[in-house]
């Protein structure tokens, strides 16, 4: 399934008409901004779309849900709450096998799931095998690498709280419902993307919160250092990806739009990313 020609490009500003769906930044916010950017990749078409991870709410199934061109799939180790009949459910824990055919689903999204996982690669591997070719992956995680994250692990050489100390974390550990226990680097994700064949289309920042301004000397500075490295460092280290302003500026969640292309084809050259705002429909 090829991108619709300029869906970057005319993401933000499309001109949607009146019978065009809303989406609603309600309880999940971030969300709801991944279910948007899946409807205009969509464009009307008739996809197939699983939703990992999608807990008992299903937030962005139940956000598609009026979207009669797409067949909802959604799996979780969760039971779902009851009166969610808009898709089929399947009861299933990410780090197994999952029970679908290979190159099953042209859109699969994974929303705040990864940082919960501890080995979030191998779910990885699953979810690019159920996707058919040229499909897309919609992930997001938390952004610990803004210039506050990197604040925090300068001071406390951690970038979460530990919550192995609090009661209800224990009972989710003893459950496998691990909180916040992964924090893998952006550069390591986008390379163990690129060696399943996948490739970031385009990426999306959560806005900032106010007062992000007080950050932005540490962002200069930053940039400054990075604008030193020689090109082949720059590319080594993936430095115009980590260490760009809108991922040091932005707030504290970051989506990103993978294609399966496969292994060839993934380019060996450092691509500029396309930075999503926020989608017309929202």
């Amino acid at each position: 399934m090829q991108c619709p020609e300029g869906q970057f490009d005319n993401m933000e500003h499309s001109n949607q008409s009146d019978s065009s769906p809303r989406f609603e930044l309600s309880e999940f916010p971030f969300q709801a901004m991944t279910a948007a950017t899946l409807f205009d990749l969509a464009s009307g078409r008739k996809c197939r779309v699983l939703e990992a991870g999608s807990g008992p709410k299903a937030p962005v199934s139940s956000t598609l849900a009026h979207c009669e061109n797409l067949d909802l799939v959604c799996c979780d180790k969760m039971q779902p709450e009851s009166g969610l009949d808009f898709a089929e459910f399947i009861v299933v824990d990410l780090i197994q096998t999952l029970p679908f055919k290979d190159e099953s689903f042209d859109f699969i999204a994974c929303t705040e799931v990864l940082e919960h996982l501890k080995n979030p690669f191998c779910v990885i591997e699953e979810l690019v095998r159920v996707l058919r070719p040229e499909g897309f992956l919609l992930l997001s995680i938390p952004n610990f690498w803004n210039v506050r994250g990197r604040l925090r692990y300068f001071v406390m050489a951690n970038l979460q709280k530990s919550q192995f100390l609090v009661e209800k974390s224990r009972q989710d550990f003893r459950q496998n419902l691990c909180p916040h226990i992964n924090t893998t680097t952006l550069p390591v994700y986008e390379y163990g993307l690129a060696s399943l064949g996948m490739k970031i289309s385009a990426a999306c920042v959560a806005v900032r919160r106010p007062g992000n301004w007080l950050y932005w000397p540490f962002a200069l500075f930053i940039m400054f250092l990075s604008a030193l490295r020689s090109r082949q460092k720059k590319e080594r280290y993936l430095l115009d990806h980590a260490n760009h302003p809108r991922i040091l500026m932005g707030g504290e969640h970051i989506m990103f739009v993978c294609q399966k292309v496969g292994f060839d084809n993934v380019p060996y050259e450092v691509a500029r990313w396309e930075f999503l705002g926020k989608p017309s429909n929202i």
